[in-house]
Parts: structure tokens; C-alpha cells; sequence
């Protein structure tokens, strides 16, 4: 009972083809309100903006849900856009405020359809006549908070006196217009002559095509109608009409043509606006037709030149070559070499006692004016999957040979680099997993614990020997497994090719003879935080460096450092205590300790010498008298004592 206590009395079923807004309306007229805001403030819903009307809302008054949810006018997360229907229009095509209606259609159907709700609309394609927007009483605009679906606020019935008859050409347009928006079949013959493909556009772009035709080609003058909705309607069906004969003698009043200065720009007028109009439409057949009738009355060339245009930015089909320049960013001297090798054709076009060269647009790709870009150090680095300053010593060895020299020692031409990067595809192709002994090219690339000279030499035995690759899906270099061998060679090779006196003394950190490790490892071999590491480093009992967020650690160092201490985190872990408790023990019986403080909280972590690990068990045993002799003894025998 508590469910249907909302609903109306009177609910009755919404058609298919039925506006959301005139449903409301007809709810309004059967349960005997004198306005639709009465349901609209019953539905919760705001009675000033029916766009935005919920339909659930709507739901529990009627109790039809998917019915409604078809009749919805506004689009999730989109105030732009709203839709009808199911076909996604423009807010500005759906005139909800301002309501046509055929008088016969609501008599006969006993509702207002959908296609009414669109500003096209001026005319119903059934009945040939214009639909009624005032009322004949008095003489006001229809407004959608009315009485009934026939009777005006004022009261009177509404009846259409003066039906005004309507050309075929715009019965015709409408019809199409309304088939779309109800998803009924569109008859593929058409007495006005319509071009076919005018079927196959949707909804919003139909309605776009008879804005932009009849907003840019009427002709002014002083005889302008009421409405102007209706002026565009009946000047896009005319336009449309006979295509593309019509088409082309409205174009005929406009008096200008193209720029002198660039041979596929209109100068300023209604013939530049239509062109760009267009192009924003992008619709096929209408370019096709406007560069046809370009072609016929300015000379040959006009029809590449229209159609090679750009819709995303619209630039000229034609540019020059300092316009190539900054639009691709590459230098002249590889405009001038793109053009040599593929010998596209140039336009030259006298500008006064100067000469100007265009060249077509759709011939210079982005693939041809690619290779003959320059790219910075670290734009080529990025492509081959390096540091940049690894390609940086790989050009001072030599090991790194552009295609072109240029004046410029800090550029790279994008074809050397890709070049480059080729050489490493056959060792992608051999892929095998990973095993011991073995190094990731990207943690090598990255590492600080090798000099720039060992990595660029490393670089040059990958190239020169096959090694293995892991299976990496985007197929970078990334995954490469490098023998620790190949390493610890070509730091021997650096230390034997060390050029002078001035050369620095290799430190010892890149005299180790194992590679660095990184904190997370040490870590987890020394059995304690990172931050207790970072303490360490500090106090010099570990070598390492830092760089940036990483820090890395000497293996032999971190060897060392092992085999003398051990965590008292791990000894209190392994034999069922607590790290205090131990620390605690080893205070009062004056066992050494190293003690770092960590964390903002600074709690103590602590490492014990591995000659006093037996006598701290053994004490806590005796002291705590709760840890049996096999715990102890085993912790013994794994700590070695």
C-alpha cells in the first residue's frame, strides 16, 4: 500500500514516439491539474528547467519506468549536448520553452510526437501545413505550462484558422528529419531531387547541415520573414534541391574569390564563412560539391587544393615553407630535403615584385618531415631507452655516429636515432628467462654506481655480441639481461684506457668488484629497515651513494657488514620476543651494540656482533627462563657460533 500511495490516479501508457514534456502535459490534463508544474512539483522534480526532468521520479508517479527512460532529455555529465530520443543533439536544437504543434497530428494520435520538440520543425510533413506556435484567441505564444494539449493558458481551445501551405522541397527535408528522430525508414526516392547521401547522416549532423546552409546562403533583403527558423529551413530544402544545381547558383551572389597571397584561402566575406562553415560541418558530398564549383570558376588546381584541407586546425591545403617550419618543427634545411627526396611538387605564386612557393599540404606527412626533424639529447635518449647523458658519452667515444653533421652539436637528426635504435631488434628476438649472474639493461642504464663510460661501452658489447632478452610486451630494450661479466669487463677496459694524470682516481666505490645493490636488497640481506641503512651510510660503516630517491649499496660492504653483525629485529623475530626486550637485556649486561635511531618516532633498531649473538641467547634464556634450549641452539648453529 505504502508503493502506490504516490501514483496517480490516472497513468496512461507513453507511446514511443511521445515528447517527455508533452507527456507531462497530457499527465497534467487527465488528472485534472490546471498546469503541468503541479506534476512536476509532485515528482520533485525543478518545474523551471524541464530538461533536467528525472524520470524516476516520473516513475513513481506512473509507475512506467523503461517507458520514460527512452523520453529523457538530458545527457549524464554532458551540459552541452542533450538528446531526444536516444539521438544526441545539441541544446540548442531542442526548443522545449517555445512548443509547435500540428492541431490534426494531436487529433488524431491523441498526443504530440517527439520530432515537434525540435526548433526545425516549422511545418508538420503529414498534414503540409505550418505548425501553430501562437494562439488564435489571444494571440500569445503557445507557452508548455498550458491547461491541456489542445487549450491555451488563456483558456480557449486552440484550432489552426489559416493553415499556410508548404512547398514539397521542405515537406520533404522535415520528413527526413522527422523519420530520424522516430527511427522509421526513410524512402529512397524523392521527387525534389535530395542527395542519397543525406540518408545516411544522423540526426544532429542533418540539423547541422540545414543551420550552416540556410544561416550562410540566404539572400538579404528587405522582404525577411517572422521566423527565422523558417527562412533556414526553406533556404537549406532550396539549396538541397536538385543537388548540386542549386547549390551552385546560390554561391553565384557571392562576389569574392580567392587571396592572392595564398592560393587556397578565400578573402574576408560570406564566401570565406561558408568555406570554413563547411569545414567545420565536414560533411563529404557539400566539400566535395563547394571544391567542384571552386574548380569550375577559379581555375584549375582549386579542387586538390580544397580537399587536402585540415578539419582539426584547418590550415591552408597549401602552406609555405616557414609555415612548415614552425608547424612541424623541423628546420629549412630539412623542409629543402624533404622536398628533394620526395619530389613533391611546389606552387609559386608572384605576390608583387615578390615570390612566394606553397607547397601542398597533404604531401608533407608527418612520416616524411619525421625523419628529417631534430631532436634534443634527451628526446633521442627517450626513443633508444636511455639516460641521456649515456648518449651523450656514447657520441663522445665515438660509439654513437649521426647520418649528418650538423652545426649544432646538441640536436640529433631522428633518423640517426632511429637508426640507432634498430640495431637492437635482433637481440628482442632471442628471449629467454631470466637467470643468475645476470643484470637488467634498464637498472644498468640507471645505476650510479657505474661510471658513464662503462655504460657506454656495455652498450657497445650488447651491440657487437648476442645476449638474451626477457619477453617484454612493448617491446622495449628495457628487458635485456647483461652478464655481470660483460660488466666488471668493461670497467676493467675503462681503468686501462685512462686517458692522462688528470684522469681521477677510480673510487671505491666503482672498484668493487660486484655490482651495487640496491636498498630494498640490502635490506631484506641484512634483515632491517632502509632507514637503518641510510643511518649507516652516514656513519660510514656502509658504502654507497645516494641519487635522488635511490640509494645504492657496495656489495662488499654490505658482505662485510653481514658477516660481522646481526639485527637484534631478526634474533627477537626468529626465537619469539621483542626487539626492546633484547636491546633492553643487552644494556644491562653490557653486551656491544650498535644502536641506530629511525623514523620520526626515532625507535631504536640495533645490530650485535656475531661473537657475542651466543652469549645474549643464552642469557636471555637463562633470564626469561621461557625459551627452550631448541630455539636457542638452533639460533646458534644459524648464526654460526
Amino acid at each position: 500500500m505504502s508503493r502506490n500511495k504516490h501514483l496517480l490516479p490516472c497513468r496512461p501508457k507513453p507511446d514511443p514516439t511521445e515528447s517527455l514534456l508533452n507527456y507531462v502535459l497530457r499527465l497534467s490534463e487527465k488528472n485534472g491539474f490546471g498546469d503541468p508544474r503541479a506534476v512536476l512539483a509532485r515528482a520533485g522534480g525543478p518545474v523551471t528547467a524541464p530538461r533536467r526532468l528525472d524520470v524516476s521520479k516520473l516513475h513513481a508517479l506512473t509507475g512506467w519506468g523503461s517507458e520514460l527512460k527512452r523520453m529523457v532529455y538530458s545527457v549524464s555529465g554532458d551540459t552541452e549536448n542533450s538528446q531526444l530520443h536516444g539521438h544526441i543533439v545539441s541544446y540548442k536544437d531542442i526548443s522545449l520553452h517555445r512548443p509547435k504543434l500540428c492541431v490534426e497530428c494531436i487529433r488524431e494520435n491523441g498526443f504530440v510526437q517527439a520530432h515537434f520538440d525540435l526548433s526545425v520543425m516549422v511545418a508538420c510533413p503529414i498534414h503540409r501545413t505550418r505548425t501553430l506556435t501562437h494562439c488564435s484567441t489571444c494571440g500569445s505564444e503557445l507557452s508548455v505550462f498550458r491547461r491541456g494539449l489542445l487549450i491555451c493558458k488563456c483558456g480557449a481551445a486552440l484550432l489552426n484558422d489559416n493553415p499556410q501551405s508548404v512547398p514539397d522541397r521542405e515537406v520533404n527535408l522535415l520528413d527526413i528529419i522527422r523519420r530520424k528522430t522516430l527511427s522509421l525508414s526513410i524512402p529512397s526516392e524523392s521527387g525534389t531531387g535530395f542527395p542519397r547521401e543525406l540518408e545516411c547522416l544522423d540526426l544532429r549532423t542533418l540539423l547541422s547541415v540545414v543551420n550552416v546552409l540556410g544561416r550562410h546562403l540566404r539572400v538579404k533583403n528587405g522582404l525577411e520573414a517572422a521566423d527565422d527558423m523558417a527562412v533556414r529551413v526553406s533556404v537549406a530544402a532550396e539549396t538541397l534541391s536538385e543537388w548540386p544545381n542549386h547549390f551552385f547558383e546560390m554561391i553565384d551572389h557571392f562576389e569574392e574569390g580567392f587571396s592572392e597571397r595564398n592560393p587556397a584561402t578565400f578573402r574576408k566575406g560570406r564566401m570565406r564563412n561558408l568555406h570554413m562553415a563547411l569545414l567545420r560541418l565536414d560533411v563529404p558530398f557539400i566539400l566535395a560539391g563547394f571544391s567542384e564549383y571552386a574548380n569550375r570558376n577559379y581555375g584549375e588546381g582549386c579542387r586538390s587544393r580544397l580537399m587536402g584541407l585540415s578539419r582539426d586546425k584547418y590550415a591552408p591545403a597549401y602552406l609555405s615553407k616557414g609555415q612548415i617550419v614552425k608547424q612541424y618543427k623541423i628546420s629549412r634545411r630539412a623542409v629543402d630535403r624533404t622536398i628533394k627526396q620526395n619530389a613533391i611538387n611546389e606552387v609559386n605564386v608572384v605576390c608583387g615584385k615578390r615570390k612566394r612557393v606553397f607547397i601542398d599540404a597533404h604531401e608533407i606527412t608527418f612520416e616524411r618531415t619525421e625523419i628529417c626533424r631534430l631532436c634534443s639529447a634527451e628526446e633521442a635518449a627517450k626513443v633508444i631507452g636511455i639516460p641521456a647523458r649515456v648518449l651523450r658519452c656514447l657520441l663522445q667515444l665515438g660509439l654513437f655516429r649521426p647520418t649528418i653533421q650538423w652545426a649544432n652539436a646538441r640536436k640529433f637528426d631522428l633518423l640517426s636515432v632511429l637508426e640507432f635504435r634498430r640495431r637492437f631488434d635482433p637481440i628482442l628476438e632471442f628471449r629467454r628467462k631470466a637467470c643468475s649472474g645476470m643484470i637488467r639493461f634498464d637498472r644498468l642504464m640507471g645505476s650510479v654506481g657505474i661510471s658513464l663510460h662503462v655504460r657506454a661501452m656495455v652498450i657497445d658489447f650488447i651491440l657487437s655480441r648476442k645476449l638474451y632478452a626477457t619477453g617484454s610486451e612493448d617491446g622495449s630494450i628495457g628487458g635485456i639481461l647483461i652478464p655481470e661479466e660483460l660488466v666488471l669487463e668493461a670497467r676493467a677496459h675503462e681503468q686501462s684506457i685512462a686517458l692522462g694524470s688528470n684522469r681521477e682516481s677510480v673510487g671505491q666505490f666503482e672498484r668493487d668488484s660486484a655490482l651495487p645493490v640496491t636498498a630494498h636488497e640490502a635490506a631484506e640481506k641484512a634483515e632491517c629497515s632502509t632507514e637503518a641503512l641510510y643511518l649507516l651510510l652516514s656513519r660510514g660503516i656502509l658504502q654507497g651513494r645516494k641519487y635522488k630517491r635511490t640509494l645504492w649499496i657496495t656489495h662488499g660492504s654490505l658482505a662485510r657488514f653481514i658477516a660481522q653483525y646481526v639485527s637484534v629485529l631478526s634474533l627477537a623475530r626468529r626465537i619469539g620476543t621483542s626487539t626492546p626486550a633484547l636491546m633492553d637485556y643487552c644494556c644491562r649486561k653490557n653486551i656491544e651494540i650498535l644502536i641506530v635511531r629511525c623514523g620520526v618516532n626515532k625507535w631504536r633498531q640495533g645490530f650485535v656482533l656475531k661473537t657475542e649473538v651466543a652469549k645474549l641467547l643464552c642469557g636471555a634464556r637463562e633470564e626469561r627462563g621461557r625459551y627452550s634450549a631448541k630455539q636457542v641452539f638452533g639460533e646458534l648453529l644459524k648464526v654460526g657460533c
